[in-house]
């Protein structure tokens, strides 16, 4: 990185300016695949079972009206509908979906690098000169943007798409404004009013992306202030008609959200520190220490957290607050000194506290590094800008930035060794937040997808000690008693759950399966009945209540219950494997083939954990057996021994006996 620095840092174009930029791209692509190639097939992690793995709405892009209605409210349609195109393109496979996001990400770097650019060439003819080419600086802006190791739960963790993508359109907002104010000033009107309603387009594409793109228009007018402004003082006249044009643009999208200014004051739970109750008072007291939090983290990025244990503040005399609140006044005043003098700098520290105003309306999770990732690009700005007047002389400048961004880069590749696995990750959170159920919760399955019963029930122990009233602790032992086949512990840990949460419908359901595993028929389909009730479209609870009614003979109503798990969902592959059973048991074979092979192609879509190639090796042998009935031994032995190849000891004996068919013949 020192000689491409180097390189590109000469006066004397390399050739010209358009293959230097085509080099400075191409290093910061490969400088992005170093850093996050080594995650692209890690597994899905935490939200993303919800958004994606268990999300049906996803999994058809040409239906939007499924996507824009599964959405609790529309502000994230667009990063919805990527899922979609991901899915549609190479199904659940992780790598293509993380791919994705990495190109996001390396998108956002490249619009870093122009606005960047952009602002230090503007800025630097009202103010000293800086001696590199405001390029250099740019792609300097750009090069910490990308190895920064704060991005990673924007790039790495998928569903954080929310923020990379909506982030994207921003940038290319910024840089649409930005060329339709060239074109302006160079006299060319048509030409200025097709950037500017690009500007518009894509910041109502931000706006369906995550909710921060509506401080958008206070970035466009620090821009123009900061860098379009000729004189101090703001020309108003030229400025309010172009925001006249953009900003009722802005206000359709909070009408479409139906946002009400009352939710500011309502209470609610906070999901940062167990036991606290948010009120706006207490969250913006603690939004002074979470902004001091993110300074710390951009300029020291260590001790990184997917769930920070963050209390409330509850007095703003409280040493937290006042010790944070004098570093970001500090920091204003800083930019107000630089605003004469390196204005690009400036911008870059007005730019973070902007675009962080919108995180000021209360919500949940009072921290969250996610929210850092558009606030970066002020602080890349600022400390390029910064840098390159602290080291006038070139080579110390190329030396410490190379010094900065390969740190940086270390640090990247070691957080990103986090979210490798969600044992290593949700280990992480328990060391560096031990008093907090959610993080325990979530280690005990990630414990449990890995099979590692005796510890999944150690971290839900350990969630119940933190929280006795958790329902889901309860709920998720249970599950891991009945996978164990200890089904008197799992129903009493789901009868817990339902004592603190009775409006749980998949608790029901696992409750049903118990109860079902312990012959109580009746019973379990009152619980299967229960949860349909609290979830009319519920697939799982009609399958399981199909596979109750099999055994009760009852095989109208299994038939009926199995159909109507799948056109609930139909990519639930189980319960095709289950009517395909019932269909051949009740003389209908070509139905019965149809429903194992459809599960079968849904099986090999997915990511190939464990639990997904035993149900796939149970389908692949029923499909033997019927092959087998029929005397069809060549497909039967195939299928037989492809699920002896996926673990199923059992088969083996299937392969063994079709192979001797096979030799008889």
């Amino acid at each position: 990185m020192p000689d491409f620095l180097r390189i590109i840092s000469r006066s004397r174009p390399v050739r010209s300016a358009a293959v230097r930029r085509a080099v400075g791209a191409l290093f910061l692509c490969g400088l992005a695949a170093l850093l996050y190639g080594p995650v692209l097939h890690a597994p899905f992690q935490f939200d993303d079972y919800d958004f994606i793995l268990n999300n049906p709405s996803i999994r058809d892009p040409a239906d939007v009206g499924a996507i824009w209605g599964n959405l609790s409210q529309p502000s994230r349609f667009v990063p919805f509908y990527s899922f979609a195109l991901n899915y549609a393109i190479s199904g659940y496979d992780p790598a293509g979906f993380r791919l994705t996001n990495i190109l996001i990400h390396i998108a956002n770097a490249l619009c870093v690098w122009g606005i960047a650019a952009h602002a230090v060439n503007r800025t630097s003819r009202s103010g000293p000169t800086l001696r590199l080419h405001p390029e250099i600086i740019g792609w300097i802006a750009a090069a910490i943007f990308i190895a920064h190791p704060v991005q990673t739960q924007a790039v790495t963790y998928i569903t954080q798409r929310f923020a990379s993508l909506a982030t994207l359109f921003y940038l290319l907002s910024v840089t649409g404004y930005i060329a339709g104010r060239e074109s302006q000033r160079a006299g060319r009107g048509g030409r200025a009013g097709m950037f500017f309603a690009g500007t518009a387009v894509c910041a109502m594409m931000g706006m369906f992306s995550k909710e921060f793109a509506m401080t958008l228009p206070l970035i466009l007018i620090l821009y123009d202030f900061a860098v379009f402004q000729d004189g101090v003082r703001l020309k108003w006249g030229k400025l309010t008609r172009w925001m006249l044009a953009i900003v009722p643009v802005m206000l359709i999208v909070p009408a479409i959200f139906s946002f009400r200014p009352q939710v500011l004051f309502h209470p609610r739970p906070s999901s940062s520190h167990h036991g606290d109750i948010i009120t706006l008072p207490g969250y913006l007291m603690t939004q002074i220490r979470v902004f001091a939090k993110f300074l710390q983290l951009l300029v020291f990025p260590v001790s990184q957290n997917l769930e920070y244990d963050f209390p409330l503040s509850r007095t703003l005399v409280d040493p937290a607050v006042i010790g944070s609140g004098i570093v970001l006044i500090a920091l204003l005043a800083a930019g107000i000194r630089l605003w004469r003098f390196q204005r690009a700098a400036a911008l870059g520290i007005f730019w973070f506290f902007l675009s962080l105003a919108s995180h000021l309306v209360p919500r949940r999770y009072v921290i969250a590094e996610h929210k850092l990732y558009v606030a970066s690009v002020g602080f890349c700005l600022a400390l390029a800008v910064l840098m390159a007047v602290a080291l006038p002389r070139r080579n110390r400048f190329v030396m410490t930035m190379a010094i900065i961004i390969m740190t940086f880069g270390v640090l990247c590749v070691h957080r990103n060794q986090v979210w490798s696995d969600p044992v290593i990750l949700w280990t992480d959170v328990t060391r560096k937040s031990p008093a907090k159920p959610r993080a325990w919760l979530m280690l005990g399955q990630a414990y449990t997808e890995r099979g590692e019963f005796t510890e999944a029930v150690g971290a839900y122990d350990r969630a119940i000690q933190l929280d006795p009233a958790l329902a889901r602790a309860y709920h998720n032992r249970g599950k891991v008693y009945a996978q164990m086949q200890d089904y008197q512990a799992a129903l009493a840990d789901y009868s817990a759950a339902l004592k603190y949460n009775p409006k749980l419908a998949d608790v029901y359901n696992n409750r049903g399966n118990a109860l079902r595993h312990l012959r109580d028929y009746r019973q379990a389909l009152e619980d299967y009945a229960e949860a349909i009730r609290l979830d009319p479209e519920y697939p799982e609870a009609y399958n399981n209540r199909g596979i109750v009614y099999k055994k009760m003979k009852s095989y109208d109503k299994a038939v009926e219950d199995f159909s109507t798990a799948i056109r609930l969902d139909p990519t639930y592959a189980v319960v095709y494997n289950n009517r395909g059973n019932l269909l051949y048991q009740l003389g209908r074979p070509d139905a019965a083939l149809r429903d194992y092979n459809r599960a079968i192609d849904l099986y090999l879509s997915r990511p190939q954990t464990a639990q997904t190639r035993s149900q796939l090796a149970i389908t692949h042998l029923n499909r033997a057996l019927y092959y087998g009935r029929r005397r069809e031994f060549k497909q039967a032995h195939a299928d037989a021994e492809r699920a002896y190849e996926l673990g199923y000891a059992g088969a083996g004996r299937y392969v063994r006996m079709w192979q001797a068919a096979l030799g008889g013949n």
